[in-house]
């Protein structure tokens, strides 16, 4: 009561409210502000001030009231600028939990609940990350070394391998025709890093000698000779086919076999290790030696001649659309040149140490 005259702030004799010192930004938390007679600041001030709203960064030291800069990442537009949260650009950008392969966590930078001068990388989005475990040929950091299906080493990839050891041969074989890491049993996949030995999943075809002998050497591992391609097929009784001497249309995927069950009669290729082939296994356990893909092997027998001399060399075993007579073990008169691109082509990697 400035006059003494027993009333506050008697709105007709205050001075008035300066004129345009709010800042009323449309869309902003400015909008529709007013000036209001209060009390404020330290030492205290009754003079007129915006009535802000309590999203705005108040700062009595300026005129209209407002922080030059926000200084709060809080979600609201503190200085009514018109940007949110502006002086924090990292805001909505990906983050991680500094973690590699399959135990690396993405999220996105929000602002810190508990500090709100800050942000933080938010993590609680799915899927979360996997604990590390043991390196498998799948095309992925399984144990989060930094290193995708690691060749060597004591974190290497376990291929699974037969070890062959009859006539004077001692070695190991892929237990399944080679893949994609990425391969699943709905499809080949695309990753060409290196090439695994797994059941139930696609096998790799329309692959060049080339390419499959580069898969084998990126898993530390060969093409086969042709000698450990009968070897394993063949087995120590030497047999026709690799489950016996006598031709059973049932037990590999070779041309008389129905790959689609119903219907006419379907040649195609399986998943490596079908359950509905489970016949079609060696001796020693190898399986899909006849049928499913033809398979190269280091088997060079002469060139194409001028002008290319492209090499050719040997496929084994056969594939879903060869009859009998060339889906045994010892039949070698399938012969490609080595850039030969054929959807029947695949592939399986020998070692002369276990995997």
């Amino acid at each position: 009561d400035d006059d003494c005259d027993g009333e506050v702030d008697e709105a007709d004799e205050l001075p008035p409210p300066p004129a345009g010192r709010c800042r009323t930004t449309p869309g902003t938390p400015c909008e529709g502000t007013t000036m209001v007679c209060a009390t404020r600041g330290n030492p205290p001030v009754t003079t007129w001030y915006c009535d802000y709203s309590a999203a705005v960064e108040f700062d009595p030291s300026v005129p209209n009231g407002i922080a030059l800069d926000e200084a709060l990442c809080d979600g609201e537009d503190g200085d009514c600028d018109g940007v949110a949260d502006d002086p924090f650009a990292d805001l909505g950008q990906e983050c991680d939990n500094g973690a590699l392969g399959v135990c690396r966590d993405v999220g996105v930078r929000v602002c810190d609940p508990a500090d709100p001068s800050r942000t933080v990388c938010d993590l609680s989005a799915l899927p979360d990350p996997s604990s590390p475990g043991p390196e498998t040929c799948n095309g992925l950091d399984d144990d989060c070394d930094g290193v995708v299906d690691n060749a060597s080493g004591p974190g290497r990839v376990v291929d699974d391998m037969v070890h062959i050891a009859s006539g004077g041969l001692d070695f190991y074989i892929y237990r399944y025709e080679a893949s994609r890491p990425d391969a699943s049993a709905s499809g080949e996949g695309t990753a060409s890093a290196r090439a695994c030995s797994r059941a139930g999943v696609r096998p790799w075809s329309s692959v060049t000698w080339a390419a499959a002998q580069a898969a084998c050497a990126a898993a530390g591992k060969r093409l086969c000779t042709a000698a450990e391609w009968q070897a394993a097929c063949a087995g120590a009784a030497g047999s026709r086919y690799p489950y016996g001497d006598t031709f059973d249309a049932a037990a590999c995927n070779a041309e008389p076999f129905d790959g689609i069950p119903g219907g006419a009669d379907d040649d195609v290729a399986l998943p490596t290790g079908d359950p509905a082939l489970a016949a079609c296994v060696s001796a020693d356990g190898v399986y899909d030696l006849s049928g499913n893909l033809k398979e190269w092997t280091d088997d060079i027998r002469g060139t194409t001649g001028p002008p290319d001399d492209t090499d050719i060399a040997v496929l084994r075993g056969g594939a879903y659309d060869t009859p009998a007579a060339g889906a045994t073990c010892a039949f070698d008169l399938s012969r490609l040149p080595v850039d030969a691109v054929l959807e029947t082509v695949g592939f399986r990697c020998c070692s002369d140490a276990p995997p």
